[in-house]
Parts: structure tokens; C-alpha cells; sequence
């Protein structure tokens, strides 16, 4: 009997919160004969006898920890395994880690290890019906329970379930944090935007897994949201500051990136990453522009350091990443100590606010001091997220702001100057 296929372990790895992976991978190498912990920067620390491996988790967003042995990457991509080597570390995508599963450990406890912590079996295919995506593909597949859990919170509510837009969300542009970081929100109707037609109007004051008393299934919060936005058109921006030292963008104190997507084959994203505090500190440039069949892309800072290149739309997912790691904030959020729900509306919109305070289920132990916003459609798209807390170890607080605009009308983005540049490969 075959083991799973490659991409169905993957989407799973790819499903798990950051604490859940490190679960998974901890009790990976405790399987193989390692006394395992996780470290306070979310490390995982295999030891036996004098060997220690530090095995750390990277994304396309989040580099590894110096210090880590073995990096595990969310995807098999090259320039993780080019991190992996200016590391000076052993990489592992998810078809590795499935072999070590399957092959690497006895099969008994391999498959004790998939259930646990994957919900899967290493050696029995899931029944495809029941496979919901709840990362960011490029193309989302929402069905059966995703389908069912949304349309039956809907249906409670008298909604019908648009294809592209949100009736009555009006396309809501939202403000920014104040100086002393409380989130002003304001709301104004932008036209263009069209309805379901025939689609009766929200019934329901909270959106599909929030009500009155809090969050009563976080799933349904995040998956309502990524069939939300699969096939629309949207604005994404992203702001983090924080200090180096803090896992989640290690090596980044400051970045700033904005992706205007009109499909999944034809967006235009700026990201800046900062290294260092100053005046005269260099980001780090990526760019990227796909023009519906192949992505561009211009990485780097000064011009001397530019590098141009172009790759099939499938090997390139930077916008995919970049949603992961919204939907990994929002999941923290609604995982927190304590959460509230709220609703506010005027005349044009309405809006449900989620907060969370306390430490949330995947956040890094050195992490303190936790409060996020969440603004969601009562539809239940997420149109704005805030989070701020505190990195125990330097003291400095780390926040992240996110903003989703413009839904449903963004054009195709026009070609970037750089895409004519001189360039090599």
C-alpha cells in the first residue's frame, strides 16, 4: 500500500497552526529517538545523546532561525532551500517530512503521529469530499464541509451565498491605528459594486462562526473568509514592526507591502523588509507582477544588486503566502485566552469587531502582553486586523496591521516599469 500523496500531506502541514506544527514535528523526531522540546522562540530541540538538532519552520515570509540545524519548509520551494543552505541547515519540504513518517519511523506509531496531529493517516488517502483547503490556494476548493458549514450558518440567517460579493458590504474603506495604537474605523460606501441579484439582506448581526457570547467555531470564521475572497478582487496591505529577535518575521524590524489582485493570474505586489532601524537603512525589494500566464519578478535593493526573472504562475505563490499569513493571525486571534464579539453600523455598513487578549493557541511563548481587532463583514469577510503584543525577550512590541480594500473592483494591474528594464536571469 502507497503512502498518502504528496499533496494531500502537504495541504495538511500546510493547514496547521504554527504552535501545531511544532507539536508535529517534535513528536516526528521523538519518534525517531529524540528527547524533544519546544524552545521559547519556537524552536523544536531534538537531543540524543550529544546530538542536538535545532529543526525550525520557514516560510516565504519568515526566515529560519540562525541557529536552526534543520529547516521545514510549509512548501518545497528553491529559495527556502537556499535559506536552508546559507544556514548551513538540512531542509525538509512536506514530501520529506511524509517519507520520515511513513519510512523513517516504526508505522505503527507513524501512523499514531499522522492522526494526532494531522488528522490523517499516513498510509489511507482521505475520502477527497471531506478534504477542505484552508490554507490560501490559488484556487480555493470550498466543499463539503466548508459548503455545508457556511450555507447552513447562512441559511439560518435567510443569505444566500454570493459568488463575489458581499450584499449590502458596501466595499468599506477602513481607517488606520491612532498614535497611542487604539484602531479608529470608519466606513464609506464606494460605488461599483454589485449585489446578488434577488439576494435577500443579512439577517444576522454576526458572521458565520461568531455570535453574542464569542467565537463558536473557528473554523468556520476563517474558512467563511478564504471562500469569501477566493475568486474576488481586492486591495491587501500589510504593515509589521518589531524587533529582529522576534520569530515572526526574524531578521525584519519593519515591512511595509501592498498586493492589488485582480485574479489569482493577474496581480501586481511591492514588499519592502527592513533589516535595520535608521534613516539610511536599505529594504530588501520584492516585487512581483503576473501578467496572466507567467509571474515577473525584480528582487533586491540598490540597482547593482537587482535580480530580474520569470517563472510559470504554479511555481510562483508569493501572494499565496502572504494570505497564509493572514489567516494564521486572524486563527491566533480567535484562539485567544478571552474574545469578545461586537457589532457597529450606521446607515452604510455594518461591521463585526472580534478581540482577543491573553496568549492565543500557536503564538511564540516569548509573547506577551497579547491584544488583535478583528473587523469582518457580517457576510464574514475579514476587511481589517490589527495586532499588537510584546516580545518578552527585548521588551519591544511587535505590531502588525492588516487592510483589505477595494473588493470586488480592482482592475487587471497595468505592467510595472521595471518589467522593461535591461535584466538577466
Amino acid at each position: 500500500m502507497p503512502p498518502v500523496p504528496a499533496d494531500t500531506f502537504a495541504r495538511r502541514f500546510r493547514r496547521l497552526s504554527a504552535s501545531e506544527r511544532r507539536r508535529f514535528l517534535a513528536a516526528l523526531w521523538a519518534a525517531r529517538g529524540y528527547d524533544t522540546e519546544v524552545e521559547e522562540n519556537g524552536v523544536v530541540r531534538a537531543t540524543a545523546g550529544a546530538r542536538t538538532v535545532r529543526v525550525d519552520v520557514a516560510g516565504v515570509l519568515s526566515p529560519p532561525s540562525p541557529e536552526a540545524d534543520a529547516v521545514v519548509g510549509t512548501r518545497s520551494l528553491d529559495r527556502l532551500r537556499r535559506r536552508a543552505r546559507e544556514a548551513d541547515a538540512e531542509f525538509f519540504g512536506p514530501t520529506d517530512l511524509r517519507d520520515m513518517l511513513c519510512f523513517g519511523v516504526d508505522r505503527e506509531e507513524g501512523i499514531r503521529i499522522g492522526e494526532e496531529c494531522l488528522g490523517l493517516d499516513p498510509w489511507v488517502e482521505p475520502d477527497p469530499a471531506t478534504e477542505v483547503e484552508k490554507s490560501v490556494p490559488r484556487r480555493v476548493a470550498v466543499v463539503a464541509v466548508l459548503l455545508l458549514a457556511a450555507a447552513t450558518l447562512l441559511a439560518v440567517s435567510g443569505v444566500g451565498v454570493p459568488l463575489l460579493d458581499d450584499a449590502g458590504d458596501g466595499g468599506a474603506e477602513f481607517g488606520t491605528p491612532d498614535p497611542a495604537g487604539e484602531t479608529s474605523v470608519t466606513a464609506t460606501a464606494t460605488s461599483g459594486e454589485s449585489s446578488v441579484s434577488g439576494e435577500p439582506p443579512n439577517a444576522s448581526l454576526y458572521s458565520p462562526g461568531l455570535n453574542a457570547s464569542g467565537v463558536s467555531s473557528v473554523s468556520t470564521v476563517v474558512g467563511t473568509h478564504l471562500y469569501r475572497t477566493q475568486e474576488a478582487s481586492r486591495n491587501l496591505s500589510m504593515t509589521y514592526v518589531g524587533p529582529a529577535e522576534d520569530p515572526l518575521l526574524a531578521g525584519v524590524v519593519r515591512h511595509e507591502s501592498s498586493a492589488s489582485i485582480h485574479t489569482a493570474e493577474r496581480f501586481l505586489l511591492s514588499a519592502r523588509s527592513y533589516e535595520t532601524n535608521g534613516e539610511n537603512a536599505t529594504p530588501t525589494r520584492t516585487d512581483a507582477w503576473a501578467d496572466g500566464e507567467r509571474v515577473h519578478r525584480l528582487t533586491n535593493g540598490t540597482a547593482a544588486e537587482r535580480r530580474y526573472g520569470t517563472r510559470p504562475l504554479g511555481e510562483y505563490s508569493l501572494v499565496d503566502a502572504y494570505e497564509s499569513f493572514v489567516v494564521d493571525r486572524l486563527r491566533e486571534l480567535l484562539t485567544a485566552e478571552e474574545t469578545t464579539v461586537s457589532t457597529s453600523s450606521d446607515s452604510e455598513n455594518s461591521l463585526v469587531i472580534v478581540t482577543g487578549t491573553g496568549a492565543p493557541h500557536g503564538l511564540a511563548a516569548n509573547a506577551t502582553d497579547y491584544r488583535a481587532t478583528a473587523f469582518l463583514t457580517p457576510q464574514g469577510r475579514l476587511v481589517r486586523l490589527t495586532v499588537r503584543y510584546v516580545h518578552a525577550p527585548t521588551g519591544d512590541e511587535v505590531r502588525v496591521d492588516v487592510a483589505y480594500s477595494d473588493f470586488g473592483t480592482v482592475s487587471p494591474p497595468r505592467e510595472p516599469d521595471w518589467v522593461t528594464e535591461p535584466r538577466w536571469e
